[in-house]
């Protein structure tokens, strides 16, 4: 019994670090406790489940996808890739369209492409004619240089992706629109399992 409701007061003390600046939202994953480990990276999936579907659902938005995918993103999306770019010797489909819905928001979290940081979403619509190709360079650079460093990218893109396998995820430029609405929606899932979101961690960088 005392076994029981030590881990029961371990899981319900956990804490979504979430550092912000003017410019991007970060959102880390809680300590991952000896006790229901499966339960715990399953709620960690839910939430960047609803960061992502808060964020983009309803408005333009393109999906990245490096080139070899593990998943077939095209059945997830239930839509043909626009187009076939190459940046930095790297081949990137991309999906976009002027209103994505949350079952194909949650298919791109669900994949462990979007995982690993090779899927990530980008605020607006990819349009050819209207410098498209400047566009989609900067957006994979931004998505790459959070991978890869630990300082945040200097970028106009807005993009979301996540990173650290998995544990983080960085979303650059929020849309002015959705920033408090993702905040609130994340505060109001995790509070939902007794978990906190401590956004207390505030600055310039990461």
């Amino acid at each position: 019994m005392m076994r029981h409701t030590a881990a029961k007061q371990g899981f319900k003390s956990m804490r979504v670090a979430v550092k912000t600046g003017h410019n991007w939202l970060l959102f880390k994953r809680p300590e991952i406790s000896q006790h229901g480990v499966k339960n715990q990276m399953d709620k960690w999936h839910q939430i960047r489940q609803k960061l992502v579907t808060t964020a983009f659902s309803g408005r333009p938005a393109t999906v990245f996808v490096r080139q070899p995918p593990l998943e077939n993103l095209s059945g997830v999306l239930k839509m043909p890739a626009a187009c076939l770019e190459t940046v930095n010797d790297t081949q990137y489909e991309l999906y976009t369209q002027d209103s994505f819905e949350d079952r194909q928001l949650k298919g791109v979290t669900d994949s462990v492409d979007f995982e690993l940081s090779s899927v990530w979403v980008a605020g607006g619509p990819v349009k050819r004619d209207e410098g498209g190709s400047g566009h989609i360079r900067e957006s994979v650079e931004a998505a790459e240089k959070c991978e890869m460093e630990e300082a945040l990218p200097e970028t106009s893109r807005e993009v979301c992706v996540c990173v650290a396998d998995g544990s983080t995820v960085i979303w650059l430029n929020p849309h002015a629109a959705r920033r408090e609405s993702v905040l609130g929606a994340v505060r109001s899932l995790v509070t939902s399992w007794g978990w906190s979101l401590d956004d207390t961690a505030d600055g310039d960088s990461a």
